[in-house]
């Protein structure tokens, strides 16, 4: 798994990291699908980047509003899991 984590923001990777682990597993608990599945729609939509450009905000929210916000992206870009 190839999760992304960069130095834009002021903040620290292993919470960052974390938090893309929780919406990963997430959604893979919501799909029933493996972390492998589940992990190869998040890189081929940069879900691992939008969390990391969002991390400003979405540090300071619950998992479950990070969540919505990747279900929604990943809809409106037609997946289909």
């Amino acid at each position: 798994m190839n999760v992304i984590v960069g130095e834009k923001h002021n903040m620290s990777i292993n919470q960052l990291l974390y938090m893309q682990i929780r919406i990963l597993t997430m959604f893979c608990d919501r799909h029933n699908i493996s972390i492998n599945k589940a992990s190869k729609i998040f890189e081929e939509n940069e879900i691992f980047s939008l969390i990391e450009y969002g991390w400003d905000g979405y540090h300071c929210g619950s998992d479950e509003i990070v969540y919505e916000d990747m279900e929604n992206i990943l809809k409106i870009k037609g997946v289909i899991v």
